[in-house]
């Protein structure tokens, strides 16, 4: 749509990484890539924003944070991580951690606990 996102198609995003005009890029799938054009980067400098990436395999966001006149760069971090915990980013992680059989958990804990019984037996 031209706001968050231009559509170059697979021969015009080939000649852009040819030409270097992104900062980042990947090839999602076989012709399907995705990347940060140093443009759009120069454009949101420009107005006086600065744009941080929060990446993830897969699902990349750009979070742009108006930095105020006078404003110290801590104070804009701050709002910035603020945004970023509103994106859900580290609950999506999260989310993605392995599968544990509950039988395999249970093991852990029985060993665990035997481990911590006998160091509590040598004590004595």
């Amino acid at each position: 749509n031209g706001k968050d996102y231009y559509q170059l198609g697979v021969e015009g995003f080939k000649d852009k990484i040819k030409e270097d005009a992104f900062i980042e890029w990947e090839e999602v799938y076989k012709d399907n890539f995705y990347g940060t054009l140093k443009s759009e980067i120069q454009r949101i400098w420009e107005k006086g924003n600065i744009a941080i990436f929060a990446a993830l395999k897969l699902k990349q966001r750009m979070l742009v944070i108006s930095v105020k006149e006078g404003e110290s760069i801590d104070r804009a971090l701050k709002r910035y991580k603020r945004k970023y915990d509103r994106t859900g980013v580290m609950k999506q992680i999260r989310g993605r951690k392995q599968f544990v059989k509950p039988s395999v958990s249970r093991r852990k804990e029985i060993i665990k606990a035997a481990y911590i019984q006998q160091k509590r037996q040598e004590e004595e």
